[in-house]
């Protein structure tokens, strides 16, 4: 089997039939079923089961701030947006030079909009550049230079979607997204294939897991799940009780999209990362509950992706690695 390489995509030069998934969900344009099983929405599409208990910013495919209601979901360029709840303690720099606020003991991230910049006693913030610290709890100041457009202060370790408008601290609730076990998923002990694009930040300084999915009536290590291990390299995938791989590379996730591709074939599972097989193990115990839900960017209701998702598949076989290749590289 000859190979060719495109940017370090491994791209085979035998033609290949690809196979149509028993699950697509693009995320291209909302949450709606390409194919497969799901809720139906008020127009009658089957789609994710999407929910979210405020409203919340979002930097749209256009790159405008917009601002969601509750419920709605936020697309971007990189996909959906599946975030844990966090408080942004400010957005309106026009409100003044100089602005305080009292904030407790955590992990902080100040960034903006804007060709100006955002100062703190613990450096500063550009657009290009954001600014995380880690606060034992004072009053801070931010002292604005330049033109800002949006400014966002919030207890989390990352960029995250703005929360707009902001007079005093908001808390953004978590969002949730699912689809049904049943029909999407084959019977258990049966090959498969799961697929998607997405870029997995690194835990950050609280050591944070960030779920790709699971199933929500598993344990914490049983069931179908895929995460970034907490402050690692490692990406982690369970099949069954205490069956699980564990990625050796080191990922460079943070800003990059890539695909994975998690594959059990009826005896062995693997993990693809764009194309290229990064681990396997046999594994003769696939079990999980169709009745459940499958959790897209959350382990376990929690640990949440903090990122996009975009491109998920789930195919009723173990694709080959020429299948996986002919699919191409993230988008």
């Amino acid at each position: 089997m000859g190979y060719t390489s495109t940017k370090g995509y491994p791209v085979s030069t035998t033609v290949v039939v690809l196979t149509e998934p028993d699950l697509s969900i693009p995320f291209n344009d909302g949450v709606e079923l390409e194919s497969g099983y799901g809720t139906f929405d008020a127009n009658g599409n089957k789609a994710v089961d999407f929910t979210r208990a405020s409203s919340t910013g979002n930097i749209n495919k256009s790159s405008v701030s917009e601002t969601l209601a509750i419920n709605e979901p936020g697309i971007t360029k990189d996909g959906l947006s599946i975030y844990e709840s966090y408080t942004n303690y400010f957005d309106a720099p026009e409100a003044a030079v100089t602005q305080v606020q009292t904030i407790g003991a955590d992990t902080y991230t100040l960034w903006i909009l804007g060709a100006g910049s955002a100062t703190t006693t613990y450096g500063v913030a550009t657009e290009a550049s954001p600014l995380t610290f880690t606060s034992a709890g004072e009053a801070l100041t931010v002292t604005i230079a330049g033109v800002v457009d949006l400014c966002n202060l919030i207890d989390l370790y990352k960029i995250a979607p703005p929360l707009l408008d902001v007079v005093a601290p908001v808390t953004r609730a978590a969002d949730v997204a699912t689809i049904p076990m049943m029909n999407n998923m084959p019977a258990p002990g049966q090959p498969f294939t799961i697929m998607c694009d997405a870029a997995i930040p690194l835990g950050g300084v609280d050591a944070t897991n960030h779920g790709v999915f699971s199933e929500s009536n598993s344990g914490p290590i049983s069931g179908v799940q895929m995460w970034r291990k907490g402050n690692t390299d490692a990406l982690r995938v369970v099949l069954g009780t205490g069956t699980s791989i564990v990625t050796s590379e080191v990922l460079t996730f943070d800003d990059e999209i890539n695909r994975i591709a998690f594959v059990y074939d009826g005896s062995t599972q693997k993990i693809y990362i764009n194309g290229v097989i990064s681990d396997s193990q046999a594994n003769l115990s696939a079990t999980y509950d169709l009745n459940g839900e499958l959790e897209l960017g959350t382990k376990l209701t929690s640990s949440h992706l903090n990122s996009e998702i975009k491109k998920f598949k789930i195919f009723h076989k173990a694709l080959t690695a020429e299948e996986i290749a002919a699919l191409g590289a993230a988008e």
